[in-house]
Parts: structure tokens; sequence; C-alpha cells
């Protein structure tokens, strides 16, 4: 008889602790799930934060070319150069008075307006370009004008 009491007491601690590593297993995977959910909501922060301060750069740096033509025109220069393409001094020249040109038909016809700014966005041919006029502070697309230089006209694209 005491051998069977010894037994029952045995199989019933055996029974408290598998329940009780049982919930010790749930919780350690509550509070792992929880960490994971946790280093997940860092990263995506932290990539929210990347993306803000680099649309922010973006659209620092966008206002600062806007506001300065030279940096505008060396950017260009340079893209060109990029091309691997042989111009001579004098074509880079004509090109960036002929961009200049067609930026300032297009000003002309938008009119006074601080809040955006001009581009370049395509060269058709050496006399026909398309200008961009965009939102500074979105960078957003506000309208597009084919500016042909021979004649001084300007589209509405």
């Amino acid at each position: 008889m005491n051998k069977k009491i010894i037994y029952l007491i045995i199989a019933i601690a055996l029974i408290i602790i598998a329940i009780c590593m049982e919930q010790v297993i749930i919780n350690r995977r509550q509070v792992s799930t929880t960490n994971s959910n946790d280093i997940i909501q860092d990263n995506i922060s932290e990539e929210v934060q990347k993306e803000t301060t680099n649309t922010e750069n973006t659209i620092e740096n966008v206002i600062e070319d806007s506001d300065n033509s030279e940096n505008k025109e060396e950017d260009i220069e340079h893209e060109e150069n990029i091309t691997s393409e042989v111009v001579d001094t004098e074509t880079v020249k004509k090109q960036e008075t002929d961009r200049e040109k067609a930026i300032n038909l297009v000003k002309k016809k938008w009119g006074e307006d601080n809040k955006v700014y001009f581009v370049i966005d395509r060269v058709v041919s050496d006399e026909e370009y398309i200008v961009c006029v965009r939102n500074k502070s979105t960078t957003e697309a506000l309208c597009w004008y084919k500016v042909d230089l021979k004649n001084e006209t300007v589209e509405v694209e």
C-alpha cells in the first residue's frame, strides 16, 4: 500500500511539473513573439525615419538646386560628360544657353511663382525641349511645356 501512495504522489508531482513546464514554454513564446514584434516595429520605425530623412534631403536639394541656376548648369554639364560623348566647348555653351532660353520662356508663360521650379525633362532636338514645372515642396510634376526655340513658342504638352 505504501508503494501505491508513493507512486501516486510521484505521478501527481510529475503531472504538476509537466503543467508548470508547459506554462513556462508558453510564456517564453509570448515574450519571444513580443520581442520579435518590438524588433520588427523598431526596424519599421527606423526605415520610416530613414525614408523621411531621405525625402527631406531630396526636397532640400531640389529647392537648393532650383535657387541656384549655376549649380543646375554644372549638373547638366556633368550629366552630358557622363554619356561619354565628345562635344566641343562651343556646342556645350550653345546647349546651356538654349536650355536657359527654354526654361526662361516657360517661366515667362507660367508667371511669377516661388512655389515651383523648372527643369528640362527631355531634349527633343537642338531646338525643341520639354520643360517640366514642379512643386518645390513635393516635387510633383504640375505641367509640361514643349518649347520651340526656333519660333520661340511654348505649348502645353
